[in-house]
């Protein structure tokens, strides 16, 4: 297996280039394309294996980016799966008015977790829903209700 490529080694292969493609530009009036070719292409040649290394690091980081953009909208797709509610359903006519009568607390507790949990409703909207069911004296436990 090849080593791995250094920036260095990257940086002198784009030199190497760079300065191939400026010799190209200055050569191409002349018509004489044989000792000079052969000339130019001997004194920039690139190292095979260099050039190996280059494309391995970049099909590396291609398929590396693949994975992450694959995560990154498997992650998207999670959020996006919660159920987004822009009008309250009449799911809760079940639910009853609690007056803040400390016997029947926790089944209305229970009632509002039940009624959560069977139509996957956020909690947010359950909190909405218990403060609209306060009645009497349970009516102040909640502060602008």
């Amino acid at each position: 297996m090849t080593q791995p490529i250094s920036n260095t080694d990257f940086d002198h292969f784009q030199r190497d280039v760079e300065s191939r493609d400026k010799m190209e530009g200055a050569n191409a009036d002349t018509d004489d394309r044989g000792d000079t070719d052969v000339q130019r292409y001997d004194t920039h040649s690139i190292n095979m294996s260099t050039i190996t290394q280059i494309l391995e690091k970049i099909s590396f980081n291609n398929s590396r980016r693949e994975v992450l953009l694959e995560k990154l909208v498997d992650k998207i797709a999670e959020k996006n799966e919660s159920p987004v509610l822009s009008i309250m359903p009449e799911l809760l006519r079940n639910i009853r008015n609690f007056n803040g009568d400390n016997n029947k607390a926790k089944a209305w507790i229970e009632s509002l977790n039940s009624v959560q949990e069977l139509h996957n409703l956020p909690e947010n909207y359950m909190l909405e829903t218990a403060r609209t069911r306060l009645i009497e004296g349970a009516h102040y436990l909640y502060p602008n209700s």
